[in-house]
């Protein structure tokens, strides 16, 4: 039993990894793009062409988060989570990214109507 609980302390894993960092960078695109559009949401006084350009970005910024997470989850397929590999990093990031592209899409929508 004892030696069970030595070999669960020595696979926890603590920190910053590379795969962990890896993550990052989709999750913050994903997190940019929802707020490139909340933030076009609340100033009604935006030019037309400006809304139609925070809206193109967010879903752009979104494809590349989306693309970015599914790289990264392919990487890391054999992985588990908890392991240090960024797998729950890319998840989230990918649901950010996808929320994004979504908020974009119905934001360039209002703009044209």
């Amino acid at each position: 039993m004892t030696t069970l609980i030595q070999l669960n302390i020595l696979l926890q894993v603590q920190g910053i990894t590379s795969g962990r960092a890896a993550s990052l960078l989709p999750l913050l695109l994903g997190l940019l793009s929802i707020i490139i559009v909340v933030m076009d949401k609340k100033d009604a006084m935006n030019a037309m062409l400006s809304r139609q350009i925070k809206s193109i970005s967010a879903i752009i910024l979104g494809f590349i988060a989306v693309i970015l997470s599914v790289r990264h989850l392919a990487n890391s397929f054999s992985a588990e989570l908890g392991t240090g590999s960024g797998k729950a990093g890319a998840v989230v990031s990918l649901e950010l990214g996808l929320i994004g592209i979504l908020l974009g899409i119905l934001s360039l929508k209002k703009v044209n109507n």
